[in-house]
């Protein structure tokens, strides 16, 4: 479970969000701890990867994934109660000005919270691009804790 302090909110965001790893693994096993109730009603999934999708192209793109590849038998309802919690940004991280557009998202996401929101931010991404991605967003204070803590997985 992603530990969450009161009424928080926790913001997963995963970079390379439509590449394999996260259509066959990551978005699959976040669904399945969804359905099982192992997972914050207050949790945000923002996806941050080059593909040029919309929200809802990205949510049907996950929810491909998780009927092919979970464990559970995906049932639409149960989906779209999770898929209220994904979005998506289209970004290279690269380009300061993607991650920056990533950030901006991050706070109209977080906007109107009680409590400073905590972030987890997962690459999956080739190795080559986590000093880049680390120093984009530290270049961007994507990483500041100014609030909410913040963690950054490899």
């Amino acid at each position: 479970m992603i530990a969450s302090s009161g009424d928080a909110l926790t913001t997963l965001v995963i970079v390379g969000a439509t590449g394999d790893l996260s259509k066959r693994k990551l978005l699959p096993a976040l669904f399945n701890l969804w359905c099982k109730g192992r997972l914050p009603a207050n949790l945000s999934i923002v996806g941050f990867s080059r593909s040029d999708l919309s929200d809802d192209a990205f949510r049907e793109l996950m929810w491909t994934g998780s009927r092919e590849f979970g464990e559970l038998a995906a049932q639409r309802q149960e989906w779209d109660s999770f898929a209220s919690h994904l979005s998506y940004v289209r970004g290279d991280l690269g380009s300061l000005e993607d991650v920056r557009r990533l950030g901006d998202r991050l706070e109209a996401t977080e906007r109107g919270m009680t409590t400073a929101a905590n972030r987890l931010y997962y690459l999956s991404v080739a190795p080559d691009l986590y000093e880049r991605a680390v120093t984009n967003f530290g270049a961007q204070g994507l990483a500041a804790e100014d609030g909410g803590w913040r963690r950054i997985v490899f």
